[in-house]
């Protein structure tokens, strides 16, 4: 090994996880052996394993995961998790059909000198994660993906649109008005010219301009900056894509949302139905269209079609508890206030909001037959807005009208109305065709195709990748056994089920089966009621509690095995009936998959870890420790029974032949002082 792994500049690569386990997964392990296929690979080792004269360590990269099979290597179990190391090696698949690459030479490129958080447990909080989303992308790997999807997005996105021949073009991050948009600005200061600029909060008004300078279909992705508040769903600083159209109107950029939104699930999902919000959505059919009166109308039974009068309009907020701003004292802003109080979260099946209240819409043109009315829509999806597009006003006079009333609603303190552009008004007057306009948040986007709709309080659940609530047994020991039923107990993801629940009966005659099960394997993929094989219940915090409510599953399901796990201590039991009666055993442990239920607790001397290695034992040992010090680095019961084990582990390789089962040990829950 390398004496600084800094110094290391290059490594050759000629393949990656994914590119292995695509063009390999289906190989058997003899085909493999006749193959002899060679390969260099890079990554970050997140997991070793020792099994005697075998190493096994998981790698990753950004495509995936690798299994490392490496024999007797004493260079290769000194390293740490986390450090990064280029290897080259033989494809092969172990006894046990794991897609390996067996490790022939190796080289550390980058060592870890922290210690990452525990990766059984998870990099839960979500403060953390988003400060340090370099270590979320490290532990939460399937996070990764976030961002190669937003990728695919904005790709996609450009490729509809240049077939459409839309030109892509840039415009000023630092303007001298903060308009197009309702919302307060970020305010910096130029030295050089002494005046104070803002940070654009929409890139509407630019691209405007461009469209009376000529241009007739134009876009921009750009990022924009609002100095609000700041949650899960909402961030100062985002991506969104305004487009705009000359000769066009709002009714023809709603059939360009809606194509790009078809374009984006055929070719980003590859499906037109995806989980959001805990809701199924269906991007295949046509959009619904509603106007705002009438949805607000469906929703809450008032219908402001026959509400023309300010003061009946204001009567029925104050009935309903809507907080009305005093710039908020007309129909149009009282019309909204509904809508987004009792409508927007309940339009969870893609649905356009059209002929929104001329007071909210500056920019937008008014219907021919209603001036009170903007020619505007807007795209809801599960409940969030999701676009916004209207015909583009293109009349300067109305254009000032509409920014000389902003002004008047800052006066009474509305502090996100947009400023009176001047210039957007003089380059109005040159003249700017009619056009239709659109903007789409790319962030909101994300959260819709990855179905990540950081919600606060949540959490991806590690075997189906479905969103969970944060509960304390949810993080420590829920998805806690279901990481070590894969990683620890060899158990294939396909074989476990945690989201939908498997679901047992309460008592004999439960047809309904309301027991639900926090984790359930089965003997193989199918999941069927009779294949299961171990129930695990996690949800009662004491041992009496969980043994019972775990005798309870078992007597009323085909289940044989049986655990208690509180993220703490563990119950192991086996399920034996006898003459039509259901008698519990207490055992040890579970087996691995595909090892018998009585072999569980024998290990044989060949499997234990040699004696030359206490070093990288020990180190081990403290790094666990120190990635988990909250009480733990000072539990002496803890180190004491450790230390025992492992000098009864040197006693086992000094007097046990290779093939014995070993006897002479301290189990963790062990007294040492009783080991025979």
């Amino acid at each position: 090994m390398v004496k600084n792994p800094f110094q290391q500049n290059k490594f050759s690569r000629n393949t990656n996880c994914a590119e292995i386990t695509n063009q390999f997964g289906n190989y058997s392990q003899a085909e493999l052996e006749e193959r002899l296929e060679k390969v260099s690979l890079a990554g970050r080792i997140m997991r070793i394993r020792n099994f005697g004269n075998l190493l096994f360590a998981n790698l990753t990269d950004q495509t995936g995961i690798i299994q490392l099979k490496v024999s007797k290597n004493k260079e290769f179990a000194e390293l740490d998790i986390g450090d990064i190391v280029g290897a080259k090696g033989n494809i092969c698949k172990t006894d046990k059909g794991e897609l390996s690459v067996e490790v022939q030479e190796f080289i550390l490129l980058s060592k870890c000198l922290r210690p990452l958080p525990d990766t059984h447990y998870g990099f839960h909080d979500l403060e953390e994660r988003f400060r340090k989303r370099y270590l979320d992308f490290i532990i939460n790997y399937e996070k990764r993906e976030i961002l190669l999807v937003r990728h695919k997005i904005v790709q996609n996105i450009r490729q509809f649109l240049d077939q459409k021949n839309f030109v892509e073009i840039e415009t000023p991050i630092l303007v001298s008005e903060a308009s197009g948009a309702q919302a307060k600005p970020f305010i910096t200061h130029h030295n050089k010219l002494q005046r104070d600029f803002y940070l654009r909060i929409a890139t509407e008004i630019p691209l405007k301009k461009l469209l009376v300078g000529g241009f007739e279909k134009v876009y921009e992705i750009g990022r924009i900056f609002r100095n609000e508040g700041i949650d899960a769903r909402h961030n100062p600083e985002f991506t969104t894509i305004e487009i705009y159209q000359a000769y066009e109107n709002a009714e023809y950029m709603m059939d360009l949302t809606e194509k790009i939104f078809h374009h984006l699930s055929q070719q980003v999902l590859k499906k037109e139905e995806i989980e959001f919000n805990s809701h199924v959505i269906n991007l295949k059919k046509s959009f619904r269209k509603i106007s705002m009166k009438e949805a607000v109308r469906e929703y809450t039974g008032i219908d402001f079609e026959k509400t023309n009068n300010l003061e009946k309009a204001l009567e029925l907020a104050q009935k309903h508890n809507l907080k009305l701003e005093n710039f908020q004292k007309t129909i149009g802003h009282v019309i909204l206030a509904f809508f987004e109080e009792f409508v927007e979260k309940k339009l969870i099946q893609p649905t356009f909001v059209y002929d929104y209240p001329i007071e909210v819409s500056p920019l937008a043109k008014s219907k021919n037959d209603n001036q009170n009315i903007a020619d505007r829509f807007e795209l809801y999806i599960g409940g969030l807005e999701f676009a916004n597009g209207y015909s583009e006003l293109n009349d300067p006079i109305e254009q000032k009208k509409r920014f000389e009333e902003q002004t008047k609603q800052k006066e009474l303190g509305n502090e996100e109305i947009a400023s009176f552009d001047k210039e957007f008004v003089e380059a109005l007057e040159y003249g700017m065709p009619p056009a239709g306009g659109l903007g789409i948040g790319i962030d909101r986007l994300v959260m819709l195709f990855t179905a990540e709709t950081l919600k606060e309080g949540y959490i991806i659940d590690y075997i189906s990748g479905s969103n969970v609530k944060a509960t304390a047994e949810e993080i420590e020991a829920v998805q806690v056994f279901s990481k070590q039923l894969v990683e620890d107990y060899d158990y294939p993801k396909d074989h476990i089920q945690t989201r939908p629940q498997f679901r047992v009966k309460r008592i004999p005659s439960d047809e309904k089966k309301e027991y639900p099960v926090d984790i359930a394997v089965f003997s193989n993929n199918k999941k069927q009621e009779d294949d299961v094989y171990i129930i695990v219940e996690c949800k009662k915090k004491n041992r009496k509690d969980g043994k019972t409510q775990l005798q309870n599953y078992l007597t009323f399901s085909k289940a044989v095995l049986g655990v208690w796990f509180n993220g703490n201590e563990r119950i192991f039991l086996k399920k034996i009936e006898r003459s039509g009666r259901v008698e519990f055993e207490e055992i040890p442990n579970i087996p691995q998959f595909g090892q018998r239920i009585e072999d569980v607790g024998k290990f044989r001397r060949k499997d234990l870890k040699s004696t030359h290695n206490l070093k990288a034992t020990f180190k081990a040992i403290k790094n666990h420790l120190a990635a988990n010090s909250v009480g733990a680095t000072r539990d002496e019961a803890l180190t004491n029974q450790l230390i025992n084990l492992i000098f009864c582990k040197i006693f086992d390789e000094k007097f046990t032949k290779q093939e014995d089962d070993v006897t002479f040990r301290a189990g963790v829950d062990e007294n040492p002082t009783e080991v025979k």
